[in-house]
């Protein structure tokens, strides 16, 4: 019987034993609303950044087209364009390297046809 008993002990479900284990429930409860509730604002923030992000989108593709009708009515001289880039980068960064991109950007936006 002594084995009975010891046995019986591992699985008390005295009203403190089960006390403990509503608590852990609650908890539980608690955690998984308040995960939910910030995956929804996740997913709130995210859908903004995507509207932010088409928005801006639409912006510069609106503005290429007006620069490369700009730049077919009146011309560019690129090589000035380049420095001037070069120039405010290395004026305004602590890394003048960065101005490769945004000369090649100039670059793709200087040879973009206009589109009639």
């Amino acid at each position: 019987m002594g084995h009975r008993t010891e046995h019986h002990k591992d699985h008390d479900h005295t009203p403190e034993n089960h006390n403990d284990d509503s608590i852990g429930e609650k908890l539980v409860a608690e955690n998984i609303v308040m995960l939910t509730r910030t995956v929804e604002s996740l997913n709130e923030t995210i859908q903004m950044l995507v509207q932010k992000t088409a928005s801006m989108a639409y912006h510069i593709v609106a503005s290429e087209e007006i620069i490369a009708e700009l730049i077919d009515m009146n011309g560019l001289n690129l090589a000035n364009v380049n420095a001037r880039i070069r120039e405010r980068f290395d004026t305004g960064t602590d890394n003048p390297g960065t101005a490769r991109l945004a000369v090649d950007v100039a670059a793709t936006i200087a040879t973009i046809l206009p589109r009639r």
